[in-house]
Parts: C-alpha cells; structure tokens; sequence
C-alpha cells in the first residue's frame, strides 16, 4: 500500500482551520477538548498534536480569540467604548429569521482544495485568461470530467491553490469563486499558455517547469 502523501506544516494548519469553519462549534468544541486533555488528532493519517490545533483555532478567531468566547465577540474595551456612542435601535429586530451563510472564506477553500488534491499547496493570486476560453475540470487533470464552467477569454480570476502533476507535467490551479481546477497551459497544445500572471507580477508555474510556452 503506499503512503498517504506528507502534509507541510502550513498546509495541516489550513486543512484544520477549513474543517473548523465547515463544520462550526461541534467541530471547534472537539478541538478545545483535545487541546484541554493534551490528546493528538489524525488528519490523513497524520498524528497532529494539541499545539498546531491550537494555532488553526487561532487562524479562525484569530490571535485575540479566548477558549470559548465566540469569534464575532468584540473585546470589553472596544464593546464598552461601542456602548456610549451606540443609540438604542428604534426598530426591532425580526425574530426567528432564517441564518444565511455568506460566501466561502480563502481559508475554507484552500483547505477544500487540499482535500479534493492532497499534493496541492496554498497558492493565492489572481490570474488572467489568454484570448481563448479556458475549461474547468472536477480535479486537476485533463482527462477528467470538466464541470460544465469555462474562463472567459480576457477574464482576470483569483486563485487559492497549485499542484503540479508528474504525469503529465502541467501546472493546474484551483478557482476561488468557481468550483473547478484550469490548467496553465492550453489543453489541446501544451506549448500554449493559457493562463497568465498580472503584469508585474512572477510566473504562476514553478522554475522547474521550463518548458518554452507562447501567449495565446
């Protein structure tokens, strides 16, 4: 059998923080139980200790968030401070109103990204499409299924991840706001770019892959 791949550091950290905002307090109440009791958790077959659990519940709340007060709590000093200019609401607020989450945090899509390619690493930039739509695929690989979605020609795009694959040498990068992986490189010719950086900014492919590539 062979081994589940290694996960850095950063990458459990951010893996654990996206499991915490999918799956709310329960998920958060087992960690603060473990961190408490000093007992390890397995995530894809690795063993991570109290200490990095405790740094994905401050990659959440961030580095202020107590034990068991809630992330949107402010602190005593600015909530008493907000109290003595803050007017009573001369409205009520309506009661018993459905709760609608709002859009996926970086954080939550990077570490889905991670569950969907485990050889994936973070990888937040924005990118622009050539002059010819660009596919998307339900995992990195253009042979698998594509999604139904496409890159508009001219488009500019943010990204949250990046995986390299050995088996067929291409670069793919995970879409924020669409659910999908879009290779570098033109599909039907890999020495097409399809995908390209802002102005200014370094390459979207690793120094490694050297292959000569022209602008589409």
């Amino acid at each position: 059998m062979a081994e589940a791949p290694s996960l850095s550091h950063g990458q459990l950290v951010q893996l654990i923080a996206g499991m915490v905002e999918k799956r709310g307090p329960p998920m958060e109440a087992e960690l603060r139980r473990r961190i408490a009791a000093g007992q390890d958790l397995e995530v894809k077959g690795v063993r991570v200790d109290a200490a990095l659990l405790r740094e994905a519940l401050a990659k959440v709340h961030g580095p202020s968030s107590g034990p068991s007060r809630p992330s949107s709590c402010p602190s005593s000093a600015s909530a008493s401070a907000s109290a003595a200019v803050t007017p009573t609401p001369s409205k009520k607020v309506a009661t018993g109103a459905r709760w609608t989450p709002g859009a996926p945090s970086a954080s939550l899509l990077a570490a889905r990204a991670l569950q969907e390619c485990e050889q994936a690493e973070i990888f937040c930039r924005s990118v622009q499409v050539g002059d010819a739509f660009v596919p998307l695929f339900a995992k990195p690989d253009v042979l698998a299924d594509r999604n139904g979605e496409s890159l508009q020609a001219g488009s500019v795009h943010e990204v949250v991840a990046r995986v390299v694959l050995q088996k067929d040498g291409r670069v793919y990068l995970r879409m924020k706001s669409q659910a999908g992986w879009a290779s570098t490189r033109a599909c039907d010719l890999f020495a097409m770019l399809a995908l390209s950086p802002l102005p200014g900014e370094p390459p979207l492919e690793p120094s490694r892959c050297s292959e000569p590539v022209e602008s589409r």
